[in-house]
Order: structure tokens, then sequence, then C-alpha cells
């Protein structure tokens, strides 16, 4: 499958997969990152298409990898330090106070970080995998299970088809810039407490944001989005 996404959807993807725009992002069909292939910008060199078609060819065989986001409060060093030497850890990157640690696939259960955070005193929030109740082994996204949770990537929950712990509401959002300031409103619950994920359609105008039952403050998502410079509107 191929999907075009364009800017500024698109900047809410950079981080968390480790892309590049404009650039190719190849996933397998759960969201694990295969390959990035950056392309050249407006006035960049051009790029040898059959350079291009090579390493989609190789990216059809290269191992997936897990790329696990985590908020972090404590000593994000010595975190860093403990996971780099796990032979499953391919390597992290810290953007404010968000880890992004790249494993293995399957190399690293959440409940394996959150151990090891805890021997270490630090305070975890999951961003990427999150934990839901349990959900069929075949659900899109879907990264590890335990009796009590499945572990599932936000970017791929489907606001019409949740599991039973989260819930969606859908935004009018009249006006909203389409630049990259468009990103920032699209991104602004995101920060709030019980919210997992935002589907943003910003040329359409709307927003579709997902928390968890009964932690989600929707007075508190309202104002954010006015926050951020947009006035929006429940969709009913």
């Amino acid at each position: 499958m191929r999907i075009r996404i364009r800017v500024p959807e698109a900047y809410l993807l950079l981080f968390g997969f480790d892309a590049k725009r404009p650039g190719l992002l190849v996933l397998d069909p759960d969201g694990r990152r295969v390959a990035g292939i950056d392309l050249p910008g407006m006035g960049g060199a051009p790029v040898d298409p059959t350079l291009i078609a090579d390493l989609l060819d190789a990216a059809a065989t290269d191992p997936p990898v897990e790329m696990l986001r985590v908020e972090v409060k404590g000593d994000v060093g010595a975190l860093r330090e403990a996971l780099e030497e796990l032979e499953s850890v391919e390597g992290t990157t810290l953007r404010g106070d968000v880890l992004r640690i790249a494993v293995s696939q399957g190399g690293l259960a959440p409940v394996k970080v959150d151990a090891l955070a805890g021997k270490l005193e630090i305070q975890l929030t999951w961003r990427s995998p999150i934990a839901v109740l349990p959900v069929a082994a075949k659900t899109p996204g879907s990264w590890y299970a335990t009796p009590q949770w499945s572990w599932v990537v936000p970017e791929l929950l489907d606001p019409e088809a949740l599991p039973p712990d989260l819930e969606a509401r859908s935004y009018r959002l009249r006006g909203i810039p389409k630049g990259g300031t468009g990103s920032r409103v699209a991104q602004a619950p995101l920060r709030l407490p019980g919210v997992v994920a935002v589907v943003p359609d910003i040329f359409g105008e709307k927003q579709a944001v997902v928390g968890r039952k009964g932690k989600v403050d929707w007075k508190a998502v309202r104002k954010a989005f006015e926050q951020a410079g947009c006035r929006p509107q429940e969709m009913r």
C-alpha cells in the first residue's frame, strides 16, 4: 500500500518513525519501521531513480524495527545507558523529555522497559506502543500481549473501532493553518493526561482525539486547541 502524506500531517510522523521530509517511509503492516529513504527538497540535487528503486527493493526483505517512545521523568541519561547495553536495542534518541528506542522486532517488551525504569526510580509515560484492554492478535498495530493488556501502536488506532477502554471525539477546526503551524495545533492535545492519539485531517479542517475512557478532561482538550490558536467545534 502506498500512502502520500503531505505537510502538515507529515510532521507528526517524523520523530516517532525517525523519518525526514521529503522522503519515503517504509513500514510493515503493524507500523514497525523498515526503512527511511531521503528525497531531495526544493532546490536539492536530483536523486537517481534507480537508486531509490534499489533501496525500496531492499526494504522488501529488511528486518523491521520497533520504535518505542516513552516520556521520561527522572535520570534519562541513566536509562539510556542501561537500554543501550541491551543486545536488542539498536539506539536511542532524546527529544525534550521523550525518548525514542529503536529495538529489534520482539526484542524488548514494554514490561521489561518498565522494570528497568523501576530499578532506576524513573517514571515513564508510554507514547508508543500503548497498553489497552486485550485485542485480537491480528489487530493491526498490536505488538505485544499479556493476559491483562495488548500493546498497540497509536498511529494505527481506528477511531471507529477502538478497544473497549478507549474513546474518541471529533472536532471541526475551521481555519486551522495549512502549514507547519497546523501540525502544532493538531498535536496540542497530546500532552494532556489520558490522550493517547490524534487523527488529524488538516485540509479537511477536522480531527479526532483518542483517549482513555474516564481519564480525559475534554474541556482541557478544547482549551488546548484554543491556546494553539484554533477554536474547536465538537462534531456529533
